[in-house]
C-alpha cells in the first residue's frame, strides 16, 4: 500500500512541482513524498522511479503527440539518428532516475530522523561475560599465537 500511495503522491506532488519550478523540482518531489510515506531505500527507490518513468514519459508523448513528432525527431536527429521511440524512451528513464534518487534520499533522511532508541545498557536476560587475556591463556592451554 506504502508502494501505491509513493507513486500516487510523488506523480501528483511532481507534476505539480514541475509546473512552476525546473526540471530537477521532481527530485525534490520525491524528496519530500519519500519523507512522509517512509519504507526501505529499495522500495522508495522504486516508486521514485517508476512515478519518474509514468510522469516525464506520459509528459513527453502528451508533449510529441501534440507537436505531430517534431520536436522528437529533430531532435532524435541533433543526438545521432535516434527514433522517436527511443527519445521518448530515454526521457522517462532520465525522468525516472531523478526521481528514484530523489526518493532514495528521502528514505534515508526518514530511517535517519526515526530510528528507534538505542540503550546503554544490556536487557536483564543476557548475562555478558568478561574474561582477561590470562584467563584466555589458561583456557586455551598457554598456546602462543604470534
Amino acid at each position: 500500500m506504502k508502494f501505491l500511495i509513493g507513486v500516487v503522491a510523488t506523480i501528483l506532488l511532481g507534476g505539480i512541482f514541475q509546473t512552476f519550478f525546473p526540471f530537477w523540482s521532481l527530485a525534490v518531489a520525491a524528496f519530500i513524498v519519500a519523507m512522509f510515506v517512509g519504507g526501505n531505500g529499495i522500495r522508495a527507490f522504486f516508486y521514485g522511479l517508476i512515478a519518474g518513468l509514468l510522469l516525464w514519459g506520459g509528459y513527453a508523448l502528451f508533449i510529441d503527440l501534440a507537436n505531430e513528432g517534431i520536436l522528437s525527431s529533430r531532435f532524435g536527429n541533433l543526438v545521432g539518428g535516434l527514433g522517436r521511440p527511443i527519445v521518448l524512451l530515454l526521457t522517462a528513464l532520465i525522468g525516472g532516475l531523478i526521481s528514484a534518487l530523489g526518493a532514495l534520499t528521502g528514505s534515508f533522511v526518514h530511517t535517519f530522523f526515526n530510528k528507534p532508541a538505542i540503550t546503554d545498557t544490556p536487557p536483564v536476560d543476557e548475562e555478558i561475560e568478561y574474561k582477561d587475556f590470562k584467563n584466555l591463556r589458561k583456557e586455551w592451554g598457554d598456546q602462543d599465537f604470534a
